[in-house]
């Protein structure tokens, strides 16, 4: 699950990038700091590293704690904000600032708060004082992290990057264009490919498969599939990719009512 998250928050962005207000953060969390260990218990340096979890998330908002993820919910194992393992006790995710936490348009924030937990919630990662942790400066170049006392926590990093990493893109000749965008009822998806097998799916802004419009094998040229919502949608964004062996394409869209 944390694959496909982490998946559809590359795709995301490969279709935000024309939008300067977007950006792409990393976020690094060193479980050996602060305080962490059973939840409602007491918590001890290093507690949460200590404790070895089987996974790590990553639960925030931004605001801090106005704005969420869509789908983020404490002790469920749904992939939303699960983190990467990078070994000696570090984890990462990659997100979209702000999107991924559905920060209204024309919404001003600079900050989001984070605690760190395992797959059930049963165990926590917190800062050097037991508290939530604060990720400020997200108007600026670079970010920064602070301890709730505001003092800085030097146990989780976090840095704007040009791009996703480990995401490949398809060869120049594969494409997707969504007519009309917004959609209201009706939508013609028109999509190029080589000889090869994809899946044209639709995600929703938690990284869920919404619908599958096309799969199987493609012969090389341009594709159309008309799609009139019968997953019945709700109004919102979406992004709607084409995924195959050799990487990606996506395009995001807008179902409106």
């Amino acid at each position: 699950m944390m694959r496909l998250f982490t998946l559809f928050v590359a795709l995301f962005v490969f279709a935000m990038t024309a939008n300067a207000q977007t950006s792409y953060l990393r976020i690094v969390y060193d479980s050996t700091k602060g305080m962490g260990g059973q939840d409602g218990g007491d918590l001890v340096d290093g507690g949460f590293a200590a404790s070895a979890p089987n996974k790590v998330y990553m639960h925030s908002g931004a605001g801090p704690w106005s704005y969420f993820p869509d789908g983020q919910d404490w002790g469920v194992d749904h992939g939303i904000g699960e983190m990467t393992n990078e070994g000696n006790g570090v984890y990462s995710l990659e997100i979209l600032w702000p999107d991924y936490y559905n920060v209204p348009e024309g919404v001003t924030t600079d900050a989001i708060g984070l605690v760190f937990r395992n797959e059930d919630g049963t165990l926590v990662g917190k800062d050097a004082d037991g508290a939530d942790i604060y990720i400020r400066g997200l108007d600026t170049p670079e970010p920064y992290v602070e301890n709730s006392s505001g003092t800085i926590f030097n146990g989780v990093t976090a840095t704007w990057l040009e791009e996703f990493t480990g995401i490949e893109d398809f060869a120049a000749n594969t494409s997707i264009s969504v007519v009309p965008n917004p959609v209201m009822d009706y939508a013609t998806v028109t999509y190029t490919t080589d000889n090869e097998n994809v899946n044209v799916r639709v995600y929703n802004t938690a990284g869920q498969v919404v619908a599958q419009l096309a799969e199987g094998f493609h012969t090389s040229g341009t594709h159309t599939i008309s799609w009139n919502n019968e997953q019945n949608l709700a109004a919102g964004t979406y992004i709607i990719t084409i995924e195959g062996a050799k990487g990606m394409v996506s395009e995001k869209v807008v179902i409106a009512r």
